[in-house]
């Protein structure tokens, strides 16, 4: 399978994944490649942390880059065994991942992800990127299962 058609298959919003990967099976069918058809109807389709992920990366190109050297440089420490570096390099690591989730999740629509009502009442603490995100998952979630999606 192409890396253009996987490029294409899970940059799909989730609810379209289902269709565009049989439209992707079916036109690689069309073309004779059906070993490339069978891969195509094997993908699976991401999570919704996943998809979010998934479409924010391929939108945001530095940010493998990044993410990229910042993993150099705490290997580099480890390395090197240099306690003061990797604890900068750690706390930098986790606000790098707080802020690629809060973007990640304003990109995907998730406007208010601070926060959800949990029996009438809002609960706003102060969470990290990566808890937001979980959070906003398991709101998008029961949602989804109480049919308020």
């Amino acid at each position: 399978m192409s890396d253009a058609a996987l490029d294409q298959l899970y940059q799909a919003p989730p609810a379209e994944f289902t269709a565009v990967r049989t439209q992707l099976a079916a036109a690689a069918t069309k073309r004779g490649d059906t070993a490339a058809a069978r891969q195509i109807i094997a993908a699976r389709k991401p999570t919704l942390a996943a998809s979010i992920v998934n479409r924010f990366v391929h939108n945001t190109p530095d940010v493998r880059g990044r993410l990229s050297d910042l993993g150099d440089q705490l290997r580099a420490a480890h390395s090197a065994m240099d306690g003061a570096r990797l604890r900068k390099l750690s706390t930098q690591q986790r606000r790098f991942v707080d802020d690629l989730s809060q973007e990640a999740l304003h990109a995907a629509g998730r406007t208010d992800p601070h926060g959800r009502i949990v029996d009438g009442e809002s609960t706003r603490a102060p969470r990290g990127g990566c808890e937001l995100l979980r959070d906003e998952i398991g709101a998008t979630d029961e949602r989804h299962a109480s049919g308020d999606s």
